[in-house]
């Protein structure tokens, strides 16, 4: 079904069903993801180290296409982490810190960009799930989430987040206290308005404008 899902997302057939196909394939990865953390060793034994193996290949595989939904270009990360996003089979709802856990092993960047300019992490500060979130939150900390990357409404995740989720917001900010002296530099160039655009690189512009 990977094989099958991926071919036809790269294939660019059926293009006004690209976003549901590409939630389908998340779904795939939930269910996937759920067995792998699942509680009950029947379930677990129901795959052979072989088939978490191609599923795993798989799964890094379709990452590394960067695939983004037409309409919202939105990652599978930022799907998996979206309550408004509807899941298609019985798999888990989202966000899902299982489905984000597995990505992360299979190489999904934390900090991948909505056409918003959302991050993973706008979307879960927004959506706060009722569970698990504590876990959600250190999973994206510690695959490199940048606390303070703005988005299109010059919005950072922690400005995101609705002010009754104090505990949250609380550690976030002990995360956000640890800024890297890379992420101070593209906030002062910006604060003093340099004009760097024809100065750095592509990735360099890249990295100061998101600051």
């Amino acid at each position: 079904m990977f094989k099958i899902t991926n071919h036809v997302l790269m294939s660019g057939y059926y293009r006004e069903k690209f976003d549901a196909n590409l939630i389908i394939l998340l779904d795939l990865v939930t269910i996937v993801a759920r067995i792998s953390h699942s509680e009950y060793l029947d379930e677990k034994q129901e795959l052979s180290l072989n088939n978490y193996r191609d599923f795993y290949n798989s799964i890094a595989s379709i990452i590394s296409h960067q695939y983004k939904t037409i309409e919202t270009g939105s990652s599978l990360l930022h799907l998996c982490t979206n309550a408004s996003t509807e899941r298609i089979s019985f798999s888990k709802d989202y966000p899902c810190w299982m489905t984000t856990h597995l990505l992360f092993g299979c190489g999904a960047n934390a900090n991948v960009y909505a056409s918003d300019g959302n991050t993973p992490l706008h979307h879960l500060a927004k959506n706060i799930p009722t569970t698990n979130v504590l876990k959600m939150v250190n999973l994206l900390n510690n695959a490199d989430a940048h606390l303070d990357y703005i988005n299109n409404k010059e919005q950072t995740p922690l400005r995101s987040m609705p002010l009754l989720h104090i505990k949250i917001i609380e550690h976030l900010k002990k995360n956000t206290d640890v800024i890297r002296l890379k992420c101070c530099c593209a906030k002062l160039i910006r604060q003093q308005i340099f004009s760097y655009e024809n100065i750095f690189s592509t990735v360099l512009v890249g990295f100061i404008q998101k600051h």
